[in-house]
């Protein structure tokens, strides 16, 4: 039964739907993998931000805590020596392994500059009393270090701070006022901690707020993305802006702040989702695959299954329709299966033969014996496959009567243990054909005697009429040539002299005929029997043409001869090799036209010599050259021989001749061209040394001086 298209619909739209599944399953998945990236570089962030505030707020606490000691070394020395210029020298080996500084000056209480550590001393005597990091050691701070809040340099215009101590003498009196100035390559040397890679921006901030330092990153700001993977994101909820506490750096009016926004947290969970989204498109490429698959080998499974169901209709069929019986057997010789055939054979209906035994359906006298049989072949091999091939044993029908059969056993082996398939046949049909054989066959055997006899008896009467008809007819001949050669006196009138001409040709072709009817009888009779020994072809054939060659003057053809060189002899009969030439030639001759060429060869071919003749006369149709050859077999006449007379004999005793030397005569023959016998025989054992073959031609010659043949 086919699909309907109801169910190919439905099955349609369920595969559909699971291909829908799986698109869904990876968009959920995309979501879901988006979503839980952009929460983990969140919390990644907002964890490395803090370890990030806090080491770096350690870092610069201990920078500048080396800065403040190289500070407090120069305040106590100034102190102690109460001098306050020249001291470039001293400063410069204070300071030559500490953190790097723009400079670090020594200031009178005036406010006067008295020591610059830069090259040149380039803000030696410059006035600074206006700065607050002087004034407030001049007011009384009381502090260890003053922070000045930025200022412009007034040398290079650069913004820096300035760190300040104030070198007093024992009886606290101020001596001078130590300040170092810092900018951006003092804090630069941290600036590797929030450079690239860093999801953040950090800045060190003055007491009061200002920027003293942006420790800003390569990254730049890209603008806000309003894209499917913003608004996925967003699904995460993260916060917008996270601005770290700011952390105080320890002794100092100075403090670190971090800053993450939104942008930059996004684009780094951006940078992870190809390599999440490749593995989530790779799981559902493999998820469409399988599916694909699934859906092929669950059409494979239909097809399959449709084609045994198909098989198994056909075979069901085959099985019905068989002209033999079929009986299978289980392993409790028990019947399970009983076409049409054997319904007609047996008189019983598959449905009542079921489950009933195979000794039901033999012979009452057959049926002891018959279980320990069928078991022994059953269970006894351990083969596959075992076959009885066409047994004739007696079977009963349901009526009871009892008829011959013809059974063939095969044993087969399948998952529910070995079963017996019987196929058989009725052999009352073929016995009767058997009979009705027999009888033809000895039919036969009569008439083939009947037939050998008659041959028999034909072929003794043509040879007793042959010799019974020759002593008259050589009487006729002689007496006809006789009076026409007028030997006793000459012949009353002229007419009489040409009758008796007529009567002797006649009287010789008869003759003619006659030896052709005796030379057959004696062939087929084997009265006649060929003497075997090396022949030369070479006079073979010479003498031939020296017999043949009046008729072919008196018919003006020319006759050529090509023999090769050093042609072997052959193994034959030199009375039948020139009975052949003899018939071959007056054939070629007969059916020539005046003036036309006929060519005699031998050659060696392969392990075989040909000798052949072919004239250019009047050819003979293709579909007629298998009649030739046959005793007493002519062809119609035509144009080209309508006067040639013969019973057809000299071909048949050229192919019996050929035969019985152990060689082939085939005609070849092209109608209105051509025609070419050829004989094929046996090269005798020794070889003989041959001359050169010659092209030999015979033209006619009215007079009595005709050329001779020359080889």
């Amino acid at each position: 039964m086919g699909k309907t298209p109801h169910s190919s619909r439905i099955k349609a739209r369920i595969s559909d739907l699971r291909y829908a599944l799986v698109a869904a399953f990876a968009v959920l998945g995309a979501i879901i993998f988006t979503v839980w990236t952009v929460h983990n570089t969140y919390r990644d962030a907002h964890v490395r931000m803090r370890y990030d505030i806090a080491a770096t707020a350690s870092s610069i606490t201990h920078g500048l805590r080396a800065l403040e000691l190289v500070i407090s070394t120069v305040a106590e020395h100034v102190a102690a020596s109460g001098r306050t210029q020249d001291r470039q020298p001293y400063l410069q080996a204070v300071v030559a392994r500490l953190p790097q500084m723009r400079t670090i000056a020594i200031i009178r209480p005036d406010g006067v500059i008295d020591t610059d550590l830069r090259p040149g001393q380039p803000a030696k005597g410059m006035m600074v009393l206006d700065r607050d990091y002087v004034q407030a050691h001049l007011n009384g701070f009381d502090g260890p270090y003053f922070y000045s809040p930025p200022i412009h340099s007034r040398l290079d215009g650069l913004t820096q701070i300035t760190i300040s101590r104030a070198a007093r003498a024992a009886d606290g009196r101020l001596v001078a006022v130590i300040a170092a100035s810092i900018d951006d390559h003092f804090f630069s040397q941290w600036h590797g901690q929030f450079g690239q890679g860093k999801l953040y921006q950090a800045r060190i901030l003055y007491r009061d707020g200002r920027t003293l330092y942006n420790f800003a990153t390569q990254k730049k700001a890209q603008p806000h993305q309003k894209g499917i993977f913003y608004q996925i994101a967003r699904l995460a909820d993260p916060p917008h802006n996270l601005d770290s506490q700011r952390i105080p750096i320890l002794y100092t009016d100075l403090s670190i702040e971090l800053h993450l926004s939104e942008q930059s947290y996004l684009q780094a969970a951006a940078l992870k989702l190809p390599s999440g989204y490749m593995v989530i498109g790779m799981v559902t490429l493999l998820l469409f695959a399988m599916m694909r698959f699934r859906a092929f080998a669950m059409q494979q499974r239909r097809k399959a299954r449709e084609e045994n169901r198909l098989l198994g209709a056909r075979l069901r069929a085959l099985y019905n329709t068989a002209p033999d019986a079929i009986i299978t057997v289980d392993s409790q010789l028990k019947i399970i299966e009983f076409n049409k055939t054997a319904e007609e054979m047996f008189g019983w209906k598959a449905s009542e033969i079921l489950d009933l035994r195979l000794k039901d359906l033999l012979p009452i006298n057959s049926k002891d014996n018959h279980d320990d049989v069928a078991r022994n072949f059953m269970h006894t091999h351990t083969g596959t496959h075992r076959f009885v091939l066409d047994r004739t044993v007696e079977a009963r029908h349901r009526d009871g009567h009892l008829f011959k059969v013809r059974i063939s056993l095969s044993r087969v082996i399948l998952d529910t243990g070995p079963v017996v398939m019987a196929i058989i046949r009725d052999v009352y049909e073929i016995e009767k054909m058997n009979s009705r054989l027999l009888e033809l066959s000895r039919d036969l055997q009569k008439q083939t005697r009947a037939a050998e006899e008659a041959n028999e008896a034909k072929s003794q009467f043509l040879a007793t009429m042959s010799h019974e008809l020759r002593t008259p007819l050589n009487a006729i001949i002689g007496f006809s040539q006789m009076i026409e050669e007028e030997v006793f006196g000459p012949v009353g009138h002229e007419k009489y002299k040409s009758y008796v001409g007529d009567i002797h040709k006649s009287g010789q072709h008869l003759l003619s005929l006659i030896n052709d009817v005796l030379d057959l009888a004696r062939l087929e009779h084997g009265e006649d029997s060929l003497n075997m020994e090396p022949v030369d072809l070479r006079p073979a054939i010479a003498k031939a043409l020296i017999q043949m060659r009046p008729l072919a003057i008196q018919k003006k053809l020319r006759l050529r001869v090509k023999i090769d060189r050093n042609l072997a002899p052959i193994q034959g009969n030199r009375r039948a090799i020139h009975q052949i030439l003899l018939n071959l030639l007056s054939n070629a001759i007969k059916f020539s036209a005046k003036g036309k060429r006929i060519l005699v060869s031998a050659k060696r071919e392969g392990a075989h010599i040909t000798l052949s003749v072919e004239d250019q006369g009047c050819g003979i149709p293709e579909h007629k050259i298998a009649l030739l050859g046959r005793p007493f077999q002519r062809l119609e006449k035509n144009s080209h021989h309508a006067n040639e007379n013969g019973l057809g004999l000299g071909l048949a005793i050229c192919k019996r001749l050929a035969s019985d030397m152990g060689g082939t005569l085939v005609i070849f023959s092209q109608e209105g061209k051509q025609t070419r016998v050829q004989l094929t025989l046996n090269p005798a054992s020794s070889n003989m040394e041959q001359s050169q073959s010659q092209d030999i031609h015979m033209d006619h010659i009215p007079s009595r001086h005709a050329p001779k043949i020359a080889l």
